[in-house]
């Protein structure tokens, strides 16, 4: 009866009986027994394969597909180097092997172009082994190489470090011309438009040097002229003033902090930033001078607005307190009398006509009357005056012994020098003589016929003109704005001061002046 047709048997009847197992090279066989009785028992064989599970070798690689035999190949650096495992009958793999690492050496690494090295003839496994690029070469690549197994792992370069340069900025050029590498200790010559400087400096044309880092010492680029937004110049809100475009050219209006005005009424970007410069100046009032005078207060180099000096006149008891007002003018200036005349002295054939009430001084323009000996007469007035330039005595002349004709009457008067006059050919006895003098001259004195001779003075005095060119040429400006005198009459003061930037002279006269006969002394700014 065959195994198929026991299957057919219940089986829940059945007692199992002892199976018997044989081998059958790669297969093996079972035979099982089944009693249906205990006289009568049948038997069935079952065929099946023998499988080896695929083992996992560490450090191998396989050589030949899995079957039942595989081929292994250790790595490098391990061993043995190649072996084979068999499946046996038992599902069990014959021969096997595990790949153990060997101890390796490395011999010198590989030579590396321009590199600086100084290699050991043998490393260890995971030594390393460095180089060095030259100073104007870069290390690219790895940093240095590891032996690993017997073998160098890593691979660095040495690059040469050159400066480029790129495409130039429109309306530029450099030399020399269509050079973009340059190496180190090389040099470049950039020339920018009249509309552009170099980065970073106010120069139009440099020669830029290549290190040997590799970087130039300077951007050779080309920017546009742009002026920056003047902080720090006092300017109200600068940035709103001067935000936006600030190339070349550019004009902008503006306004000043508190305490300060502005130089001009716009600022102009130019190459040597915004001009004027400074764009806001400090509200100040100029050094005063007040001659014949002393300040009472400690002098300071600038006066800001508010400032008070008091002075006093060198020859008067008199004081005064001058004021710089908020456009940078000073207030109740005055002026002092020049010079005091001393105690006036004799005169040859003559005296003081009141020698008591004689002062130990006296200030411009006061007079003293004199009287003459018996016997002479004043040639022109009786009394002397203080000048600048001292006492102008009067002359005192001995009197003609011969009568004169017609009781004292006098001939025609002398000339009067610069007089517009129209005199007689004769003049009775205390008649005067008279006479006018030009526009702008100052008439002074008389001429009276006086016993047959002329007594007194005439006298025209010059006028002055302020000559606008030798002011131009000193610097010079009227301080009141509001002046505008060309001419001055003789004893006129008049008060210059210096121009923006211009400070007076160590040498130069003081800033007021008189006109004296015609003559007039013009300060000098510097």
């Amino acid at each position: 009866m065959g195994g198929t047709s026991l299957r057919n048997i219940n089986l829940a009847k059945s007692r199992a009986c002892p199976v018997l197992l044989a081998d059958f090279g790669k297969m093996k066989w079972s035979l099982v027994v089944r009693c249906l009785s205990f006289f009568f028992c049948v038997h069935t064989s079952i065929q099946r394969e023998v499988m080896c599970p695929v083992p996992t070798i560490e450090n191998a690689k396989t050589l030949k597909k899995p079957g039942t035999h595989i081929e292994y190949e250790c790595l490098h650096g391990y061993e043995p180097d190649r072996f084979t495992i068999t499946c046996n009958e038992q599902g069990d793999w014959d021969n096997m092997r595990h790949c153990t690492a060997k101890t390796l050496y490395c011999g010198p690494p590989p030579s590396i172009e321009h590199a600086v090295q100084d290699f050991k003839e043998q490393y260890k496994d995971g030594e390393t082994a460095t180089y060095v690029c030259p100073s104007n070469y870069i290390k690219d690549g790895d940093p240095y190489m590891i032996c690993s197994r017997g073998r160098w792992i890593g691979k660095g370069k040495c690059l040469q470090m050159n400066c480029l340069l790129g495409p130039p900025t429109p309306g530029t050029s450099t030399s020399p011309t269509g050079k973009n590498v340059f190496r180190a200790g090389e040099s470049v010559e950039i020339t920018c438009s009249k509309t552009h400087w170099l980065f970073g400096t106010k120069q139009t044309k440099q020669s830029i040097l290549c290190k040997e880092s590799g970087e130039w010492e300077r951007l050779p680029v080309c920017e546009e002229i742009i002026c920056d937004i003047p902080f720090g110049q006092h300017v109200s809100y600068p940035d709103y003033y001067f935000g936006g475009d600030r190339k070349l050219g550019v004009k902008k209006s503006f306004r000043c902090e508190s305490g300060y005005h502005a130089a001009a009424g716009t600022a102009t970007c130019t190459e040597n930033g915004w001009i004027p410069n400074p764009l806001c100046t400090e509200i100040a009032c100029p050094e005063p001078r007040i001659d014949h005078a002393r300040q009472l207060d400690n002098p300071l180099q600038t006066y800001k607005p508010g400032a008070r000096i008091q002075y006093q006149c060198l020859h008067l008891s008199r004081t005064f307190e001058i004021t710089c007002d908020w456009l940078g003018k000073w207030k109740d200036m005055q002026s002092c009398p020049g010079s005091p005349c001393l105690k006036p002295e004799r005169i040859r054939s003559g005296s003081l006509k009141d020698p008591q009430n004689v002062k130990d001084y006296y200030a411009e323009k006061d007079t003293v009357e004199y009287e003459c000996s018996e016997g002479y007469m004043f040639e022109e007035e009786s009394h002397a005056r203080c000048t600048a330039q001292g006492w102008i005595y009067p002359q005192c002349r001995r009197k003609a012994t011969t009568a004169k004709p017609s009781g004292g009457d006098c001939g025609q008067p002398p000339q009067i020098e610069d007089a517009v006059q129209d005199f007689k050919d004769r003049y009775e006895d205390g008649e005067k003589a008279d006479y006018a003098c030009p526009a702008f001259y100052i008439k002074e004195g008389d001429l009276t016929c006086t016993r047959g001779r002329w007594t007194g003075s005439g006298k025209c005095w010059r006028p002055c003109t302020v000559d606008l060119k030798a002011m131009d040429d000193r610097k010079l400006q009227l301080t009141h704005k509001d002046t505008e005198k060309i001419y001055l009459t003789h004893e006129d003061v008049i008060e210059f001061s210096c121009k923006r930037g211009y400070r007076r002279a160590k040498d130069s006269v003081p800033f007021r002046q008189r006109c004296t006969n015609g003559h007039i002394d013009l300060p000098v700014c510097v």
